[in-house]
């Protein structure tokens, strides 16, 4: 039996750094985040350490186009695809990424970004030893709202 839960995630503060407007939300409130030119960049600050900034999710890229986002190496695999959610219907980018956790496993993912609502749905699938896999997580969009 799979565990299922429902959480709510809003955005906690917004600011301006360096003339782009950012923000925080509940569920990722070590991140900031931004809605670029380029797609959706995170940030992330730790005491002490470098900051680190990636793009992870491209807006306006080609079908194909790969590039490398912390662990997972992330392809364009569509520019238009529909989907449905319980949150309804959405036009999204979709996705696909491999990311190798050790030398007898791999994570695949399915993501799917709006780029005028975020992250749609995601699903995360594991294998371990070329033999065993499955779908690990499963995120999607259930409700919103825009204020």
């Amino acid at each position: 039996m799979l565990d299922s839960f429902v959480y709510t995630d809003s955005v906690v503060k917004d600011t301006v750094i360096e003339k782009a407007n950012w923000f925080r939300t509940s569920h990722y409130t070590d991140y900031w985040q931004t809605n670029s030119n380029d797609g959706l960049r995170f940030r992330k600050y730790r005491t002490g350490q470098s900051l680190l900034e990636w793009l992870e999710a491209k807006y306006k890229g080609a079908k194909g186009f790969s590039w490398q986002s912390g662990g997972t190496q992330k392809t364009i695999t569509s520019l238009d695809t529909s989907i449905s959610v319980t949150a309804g219907k959405f036009v999204c980018y979709y996705y696909t990424g491999i990311s190798y956790k050790t030398a007898t496993g791999w994570e695949y993912s399915k993501i799917f970004y709006s780029a005028k609502n975020g992250l749609i749905k995601s699903e995360i699938y594991r294998e371990k030893y070329k033999k065993i896999r499955w779908l690990a997580i499963s995120v999607e969009l259930i409700s919103f709202d825009k204020k």
